[in-house]
Parts: structure tokens; sequence; C-alpha cells
């Protein structure tokens, strides 16, 4: 993560700061999971668990495994998608799993630039009133995740992949402080 700020004072008392703050995105795993079919039937996976970690290409099988690589992933996820597909198609289900495709894996990186505007103004030697403007995002990023967020996990779910919640686009705020 990067976090960088500063701050620089203008002409007639107003300074302006700011700070940028970068992350790349998260890890993404995947688990084994478990699938209800349309009759109501739920299926875990061949051990009866819905914990497993799906291995990846150099992965260890039923071991945890962070992948930034996001397409050896998605190889790893269809494959196991692929195989529950043969074991439980029906004639008006063939395909219960569909392939999952790249553009369905919402990233979790974060890019951000947050601004303040403020002005003092001096009432005698001791009282002084701060007025205060902060614009939060302000170029509009899709930041996903956030508190309380969560990637859907669940290979066999149909939106594996996704981020149950998105930041604020952009918000703000107007504030005066008195300083005595």
């Amino acid at each position: 993560m990067l976090v960088a700020s500063g701050s620089v004072r203008l002409p007639f008392g107003v300074t302006l700061g700011g700070i940028y703050t970068l992350r790349s995105a998260l890890p993404v795993l995947a688990v084994s999971g478990s699938a209800t079919l349309a009759d109501g039937t739920t299926y875990l996976n061949r051990d009866g668990s819905s914990s497993y970690y799906i291995p990846t290409v150099n992965g260890v099988p039923g071991a945890r495994k962070n992948v930034h690589n996001t397409a050896s992933l998605l190889a790893s996820v269809n494959a196991w998608r692929a195989t529950w597909n043969a074991a439980k198609a029906t004639t008006a289900n063939p395909n219960p799993y569909p392939a999952i495709s790249a553009s369905q894996i919402q990233s979790s990186k974060y890019n951000q630039l947050d601004a303040r505007l403020s002005k003092e103004i001096s009432f005698g030697d001791r009282y002084k009133l701060q007025t205060i403007a902060h614009l939060f995002n302000v170029f509009g990023t899709d930041n996903f995740g956030g508190p309380g967020a969560s990637q859907v996990t669940n290979a066999l779910s149909s939106t594996f992949g996704q981020l149950s919640a998105a930041l604020p686009r952009q918000q703000g705020e107007l504030a005066v402080r008195f300083v005595f």
C-alpha cells in the first residue's frame, strides 16, 4: 500500500491539501463450495465438505492458496466446475455450472485521492474561525471491498469472484471550526 500526502499554502490564507492512497488487488482464493440444484438437492464436494480450497497450477489439494494470477485461478475453478457439470448434468439442465469469464472477477484494488481546502479567519489575537471543505474520492474511482465486504469464494456459485460491496464513489463535507 502506498499513501502520500501533502499540503500547500495558497494566497489569501487558503490551504490546499491532499491524500493519495493506492493498493494493489488482494489475492483471490476459491473453495470447492456446495451447490443446490433447482430441485432443492444440495451437494457438497466429493468428501462431503464445502471448505476445501481448490488447488491451482502449483497448489496442494485441500490447502489454502492465495492467488494473484487470476488466469491460473480461473483455469482451476472452471476445471472444477466442469467435473461438476459431468456429474450433475440433466436433460433439463445440461450445463448447471458454466465456465466463469475473467470479466466476472471484481478487483479489490484501491485507488483514491482525497482533497481538502481550508481558510482561516482571525478575530483578534486569540480567536480563529476555520472553514473547511473535503472531497473524498475526487476522481470517482470504483473501489470494491471495504469494511465488512467479502468476495464470493464458492467456486460453484454463479457469483464467484464478485465483491459484496463498493465504497462510495464521491463524498464531500463542509465544516466550520472555532479555535480559541
